[in-house]
């Protein structure tokens, strides 16, 4: 396979499904960049990486993970 043809197929690949659409919305709430510091913004990471699967971050634990992240 050649680049262009991943570069293509991943173009399809975004437009008939919404796979980003939580990634969207992580950089609109972390814009203009991911401050560590900023409450919000780890909030934001955690809901994006539950969204794509990412389940080492438990809802019940996001404010624990959150702070160890902080520090």
């Amino acid at each position: 396979m050649r680049l262009f043809q991943l570069a293509y197929a991943c173009r399809l690949y975004g437009e008939f499904t919404d796979f980003d659409a939580t990634y969207e919305r992580f950089l609109s709430v972390t814009h203009p960049s991911f401050d560590v510091l900023n409450a919000s913004h780890r909030k934001a990471l955690f809901k994006w990486l539950n969204a794509w699967g990412c389940r080492q971050f438990a809802v019940d634990y996001h404010g624990l993970a959150s702070e160890n992240l902080k520090s």
